[in-house]
């Protein structure tokens, strides 16, 4: 699965580089597979803390912030320098501190930035939708199977409507509570992708899949009612009336829940039995997080001192070589410093917990 998680943020960085030439955006399908991965091994993890803390809600949290937060804040603090120093961009006060606290760009369409300022990580809103699932999650789990199969058949029809919608935001209210801005923006562009609420939907669905393929709690069947519905709108509702090519990345979005969510439960499932040098996938898992949160401080850089050329391979190449070298880096600070201290706050190591038999095998490189 390291190989795999590898691949999809390598999509992602491609997706935003200068000169890819793709003519879809496989970022966005990527998105939604790693929501997917996601709601598979956040599940598996709460049950080991269930198992082995006597805090496990609690344990739970702390765990994700110590794995994804201080790397985050590092590729961050770093972006923050090179673009002053380096680059000379123009930076906000306020988007820094909305970029500290990480919530609020969950919501990257309700805040108004100065114009003209930049991101300092512009992929930290995907970051800050799994947050919001890592604080439902613990919840989620503890309702009934009924319960849970119900929010996610909820949640994933609305979220297929929602992208069916070209529609303004502001259509559907009576008064729109957000900025003028965002109440203009296609239905389908803020409640298909950007907020948390219904994009949920897809990290739920990992987690039934998990209990169905895995843990044998639950039946087959709701998993494939789920992507039955999700391959059907991407075959047939959605060409068959025009907006799989609605605004925004209603195509990429159905792809990635078609086509690469079931390539990773393949691998799920099959991974015991892959003929795959364990050092290559754990090097390679290890840089998918850094890859996903640092490519664009290298494209930044490069597109900086060869100019912005969308069809010039040469940049398009130093691009992803440099946003290689960051990832690197950054994961050597998450293996040396903050993986290790992780493990000590736990209470147990990535080898050392067990539950029902299983080890902790991929959950060691999550995103």
């Amino acid at each position: 699965m390291g190989s795999y998680r590898f691949i999809l943020a390598l999509f992602v960085a491609i997706s935003h580089t200068p000169g890819s030439g793709l003519m879809s955006n496989l970022g966005a399908s990527s998105v939604m597979c790693f929501y997917f991965i996601s709601g598979w091994l956040m599940t598996y993890s709460f049950r080991q803390f269930e198992a082995h803390s006597p805090k496990p809600v609690f344990s739970f949290y702390e765990d994700r912030f110590i794995r994804l937060y201080p790397t985050y804040l590092a590729v961050m603090l770093v972006s923050l320098a090179v673009y002053h120093f380096v680059i000379g961009y123009a930076l906000s006060p306020m988007r820094i501190a909305a970029e500290l606290l990480l919530f609020p760009l969950g919501y990257p369409r309700l805040i108004g930035w100065e114009q003209g300022t930049v991101a300092s990580v512009p992929t930290a809103w995907s970051l800050a939708v799994e947050l919001h699932f890592y604080l439902a999650l613990p919840f989620f789990l503890r309702a009934g199977l009924k319960t849970r199969v119900a929010i996610t058949f909820a949640l994933c029809a609305l979220h297929i409507l929602a992208m069916k919608s070209a529609r303004p935001l502001g259509y559907w209210l009576p008064v729109c509570p957000f900025r003028e801005a965002t109440c203009a923006l296609p239905t389908s562009d803020v409640l298909g992708m950007d907020w948390p609420f219904l994009t949920s939907g897809i990290f739920f669905f990992g987690t039934l899949a998990h209990e169905a393929f895995m843990s044998r709690k639950l039946a087959l069947w709701p998993v494939l009612v789920v992507y039955g519905a999700y391959l059907f709108t991407y075959l047939v509702w959605a060409p068959g009336h025009g907006w799989i090519f609605n605004p925004y990345n209603v195509y990429d979005i159905l792809l990635g829940v078609s086509l690469l969510v079931p390539l990773a439960v393949c691998i799920f499932l099959a991974e015991p039995r892959l003929r795959i040098d364990p050092r290559a996938d754990k090097f390679l898992g290890n840089l998918a997080y850094p890859l996903f949160l640092s490519h664009f401080l290298g494209i930044n850089v490069i597109v900086h001192f060869f100019g912005k050329l969308p069809d010039n391979r040469f940049v398009y190449v130093q691009c992803l070589a440099i946003a290689f070298a960051l990832a690197v880096l950054f994961s050597l600070l998450q293996q040396k410093v903050v993986d290790p201290f992780r493990y000590w706050v736990r209470g147990f190591g990535e080898r050392g917990a067990r539950l029902n038999g299983d080890t902790l095998r991929g959950e060691r490189s999550l995103a």
